[in-house]
This record gives structure tokens, sequence and C-alpha cells, in this order.
């Protein structure tokens, strides 16, 4: 009798239960519609954000729309409801509106979705490399990267932000960055303001943002992105100390790149 206790324990110690729908969709997914891609995120606390990324020549990001986002949940019927909460671009999805979508294909890599009303969703996850024998976490220095601000008036002076930025990459080689990356991030700054970068909330929410915006350029192999030094300045001879100190440093070539 104890030696059938003891199987029956080790059986339900050793049996996963399978994961649930809302725990498979957690993560990265990613649409292409010839050079459009949509990248559509959903957490862990409830919320979602997607951007829609133009591709040019040569694989380069030429356009990147505004980020939306709002909350989701799984219904009792095993349906994903969707709100948008933030739409600063017309997707034709009103705020605070929820939509309600069926499941239609939900696996590691795959997710379909379809709400009946001419919405029909394909996305592949986005990859993560699973750790095994022969994965490391390497720690890549980008470039320096100088980009214009976007001024917010008449009133608002040209401002340059300068970035040294670091990726930790999980690899089982070489690490290796392509240059789009850099061109992605400069792409966005370009589109910033002084108020998205003046304040310690705003260097998070960037944090957050540029690793959301690098991650499928590297196939999800960025585990962390960490912003060791950044510099607003209006005058060119900041930027100027700026890139012969990363130089001085060792991080990396000296490249004055302004969006």
């Amino acid at each position: 009798m104890a030696a059938a206790v003891v199987v029956v324990l080790l059986l339900c110690a050793c049996s996963r239960p399978e994961p649930t729908a809302g725990e498979r969709l957690l993560g990265s997914w990613r649409a292409q519609t010839r050079n459009i891609h949509t990248i559509l995120n959903f957490r862990a606390n409830g919320t979602w954000t997607s951007q829609v990324r133009i591709e040019g020549d040569l694989s380069r990001i030429i356009e990147k729309k505004g980020t939306v986002t709002g909350t989701w949940a799984i219904t009792p019927e095993g349906r994903l409801m969707m709100t948008a909460i933030e739409t600063p671009i017309a997707i034709g999805w009103e705020k605070g509106q929820p939509l309600s979508f069926e499941i239609v294909a939900l696996t590691d890599a795959l997710l379909q979705l379809d709400n009946h009303a001419g919405r029909k969703l394909a996305l592949e996850r986005v990859k993560i490399k699973n750790p095994g024998a022969g994965s490391q976490f390497v720690t890549v220095d980008l470039d320096p990267i100088v980009a214009n601000l976007r001024t917010g008036g008449t009133q608002d002076p040209p401002r340059f932000v300068c970035l040294s930025i670091g990726l930790v990459l999980e690899t089982e080689g070489r690490a290796t960055v392509p240059p789009r990356v850099r061109e992605a991030i400069v792409f966005h700054l370009s589109a910033l303001t002084y108020a998205d970068v003046n304040t310690n909330e705003a260097l998070e929410a960037l944090k957050g943002d540029l690793h959301r915006l690098v991650n499928p350029y590297l196939d999800g192999a960025v585990s962390e992105l960490h912003i060791k030094r950044m510099v607003v300045t209006t005058q060119r001879r900041v930027v100027d100390e700026f890139l012969e100190k990363s130089v001085q440093t060792g991080k990396g070539r000296a490249d004055k790149t302004a969006g």
C-alpha cells in the first residue's frame, strides 16, 4: 500500500499541466504583409502593445507608426477579448472599444485570430532561443548613437540625444548585431521630444520601448537592454565630447548618425 502511494505521488510530481491559453499567449508575435511588420506583445499583467513598422530597401525600417496599447483577457468561452486604451494612429479601432476574437489556432509558434467581422490575424511568435548546453549570455556594446530629437514647438530649441547602449544576448555562438538595429534606434529616437527623455520615468519607458523595438531583429535573443550613458544637449560641442569619450573608453566606433 505504501509503495502504491509513493508511485502515485511520484507521478503527480512529474506530470505538468498543459499551459492555459492565456499562458501560451504571453510574449511577442509578429505578422508580415509584404514590407509591413506588425509586432503584438501580450504581457502577464493583462496589457498588450502593438507597433507597425514599414521596411524599405535592404531590410531597413523606414517608418514606424505609434504604439497602440490596451488590455486583454481570455473569456470563460475561450475567446480573446482585447480593448484598445491608447490609439495614437488611425487603426479603425475606437478607444475603449472591446473586440472579441475566436482563437482559431494557438501553438508555441503560431497564433491565428478571427472576430468574424473582417478582422483576421495570423502571427508567428518572435523566436526566443532555448537555453542549451552551448548557450551563453554575451554583452554587446553598440557603437555610440546620436540622433536629433523632434522639437515640441517654435520655442523648443533643437536638441541632440546621445546614447551608449549595451545588449545582453543569449547566443550559442559569436554574437553579432546587424546594422539595421542601430538604424531602427536612430529612427525611433528622432520621433521623440525632450519631454520623452528628460525624467527617470521616461528613461525607464525608453529602455522598454527600445528592447521591444530591437528584439525582433535579433530573433528574440535580447535578454536585457541597458542604457549605459545618455546625454541630451543643444550644443554640438557636447556631442563631439560624447563621441570622443566613447572612443577613448572603447565603446565602439564614433559613428555620427543623426536622425
